[in-house]
């Protein structure tokens, strides 16, 4: 067990051998999991059930989370960004505002099976947070301020994101970049100790058992281990494959004698597509007006039996700004569970071309469908690079991605199965490799591969950076050295 008391603010915490808060959360299930519609509107009353369209009930839902994408820019403003809002268990019986009323949805939902006696209340709740951003860096969830001031890491039960946009649906917008983590990489020995700092002979950082991907789509919500590494990669985004051409139209007739000009400025085939788009009175799936294009993420994680050092509730003069909650008792969320599909991965293929890192193609990965990957810079510098056999549902990439406490101290190794990972998100349609044994077609956007042996995902120290720090950027025997260092840390990490 490891524990660690806080002068300032005399807080005690004991973690588990497994790095979790010890002594609660026994019927939690910290297993990948995703749902859609994880809206928590209140039904109609049984009398007014059969007054009740489904057009209506859509656009009900599509007003709704178009006011919940407003609030969450506004709380995501530069007044507040960067804060993350404390909601405790003692508390979600009674949210300020649509925004709290989702959090204490999302804390609900999640331990509802755990004992009554299983938790704490008074220290146990959900950290709440906005994100309108097209990437973040690979990071795990933590309190922070611990961290900093103890050099403790202690984790959440659960990490949760619910989706408010995506990129496509009714806004036609351009595919937005998936949540992507790794099933077994919890913080390593390495990055406890925080960079050049670090002895020199560690244990081995764990290994990644599978590799997960969750596309952005309104009203869905996933869940997962709150120790394991995430992030949102945007070189992990599909390019889009376009449509067809539309056939051609038809010229217009000409004129009729002795009538001047034209019979319109519009073609036919033109002006009866605009007129049908106007009829359908389909509600628009991209969020609100305002967020048509952004990535807008509503983060919430369960903390049960501890809460994270300086995180405190929504300021009250924020709350007359917002919606207010749909409903007191507040409304539950009932969302539809996504099957997610888990196709079988084969090693990956020798040899693998690799190549540099860099921003191409826009700055996302290849469509699985083509014979090269590609790599893309995300947040933090972060990128990919692709291999031949890339084509369909085997391209493999390998992982650039830098990330740590200073952006670049920890990089992550080894081979992740990209065309696997990117084809979870293409629609419409169904997926090949990913029906599910139960019949019929698998969910698209949500997927979860078990990576074999011969992948090798770890994170291992930048040695890059460590070159750098050292002055010695630009030398050859430097760069020989860092090449000879990172052979050795490889093969360490093999055995």
């Amino acid at each position: 067990m490891e524990c660690s008391s806080d002068s300032e603010s005399e807080m005690f915490v004991m973690l588990s051998a497994d790095g979790r808060v010890f002594g609660c959360g026994e019927g939690l299930n910290y297993d990948f999991r995703a749902w859609r519609n994880f809206i928590p509107l209140t039904p109609p009353p049984p009398s007014s059930l059969a007054d009740v369209t489904g057009t209506q009930t859509a656009t009900a839902t599509g007003t709704y989370v178009d006011e919940l994408v407003r609030d969450a820019l506004l709380v995501d403003s530069p007044l507040t960004a960067g804060a993350t809002f404390w909601m405790g268990a003692d508390c979600v019986e009674a949210p300020r505002c649509a925004l709290e009323e989702l959090a204490a949805a999302i804390f609900t939902f999640h331990v509802s099976a755990c004992d009554a006696d299983d938790f704490d209340p008074n220290t146990s709740g959900i950290e709440w947070w906005v994100q309108s951003r097209p990437s973040l860096q690979l990071h795990w969830d933590k309190d922070e301020e611990m961290r900093i001031s103890a050099g403790i890491f202690v984790h959440p039960h659960l990490s949760t994101v619910t989706y408010l946009t995506d990129g496509g649906g009714g806004g036609g917008g351009e595919p937005q970049a998936p949540t992507v983590l790794f099933d077994g990489l919890t913080v390593p020995t390495l990055a406890r100790h925080g960079g050049l700092s670090a002895p020199a002979a560690l244990p081995a950082a764990p290994a990644a058992t599978a590799a997960c991907a969750s596309f952005p789509e309104v009203g869905k919500h996933i869940v997962f281990d709150g120790r394991l590494l995430h992030g949102v990669l945007r070189e992990m985004v599909p390019i889009p494959v376009p449509p067809p051409p539309p056939p051609p139209l038809e010229p217009d007739p000409p004129p009729l004698p002795g009538v001047l000009g034209v019979r319109g400025t519009a073609k036919r085939g033109e002006a009866a597509v605009e007129a049908g788009s106007r009829a359908e009175g389909v509600p628009e799936t991209s969020g609100c007006r305002e967020g048509r294009g952004r990535r807008v993420t509503f983060l919430g994680n369960v903390w049960l039996n501890h809460r994270p050092k300086g995180v405190r509730a929504l300021p009250e003069g924020m709350i007359p700004s917002l919606r207010a909650p749909t409903s007191m008792p507040p409304a539950v969320a009932v969302p539809t569970p996504i099957i997610i599909p888990q196709p079988e991965c084969a090693p990956p293929p020798p040899p693998l071309l690799r190549l540099a890192t860099g921003a191409t193609d826009g700055g996302k990965a290849r469509s699985p469908d083509s014979s090269n990957g590609s790599g893309g810079g995300g947040d933090g510098g972060g990128g990919s690079s692709g291999g031949e056999g890339g084509g369909g549902v085997e391209g493999w990439a390998e992982m650039g991605c830098y990330f740590g406490w200073s952006g670049d101290d920890l990089t992550l190794s080894g081979l992740v199965p990209a065309g696997l990972l990117m084809r979870g998100g293409r629609a419409p349609g169904p997926a090949p490799g990913l029906e599910q044994a139960q019949g019929g077609s698998a969910e698209i956007g949500t997927v979860r591969v078990v990576l074999p042996e011969g992948c090798d995902v770890r994170v291992v120290e930048n040695n890059r950076r460590r070159c750098r720090r050292r002055g010695e950027e630009g030398s050859a025997d430097a760069a020989a050295a860092a090449a000879t260092e990172n052979d050795t840390e490889a093969k360490r990490h093999r055995h």
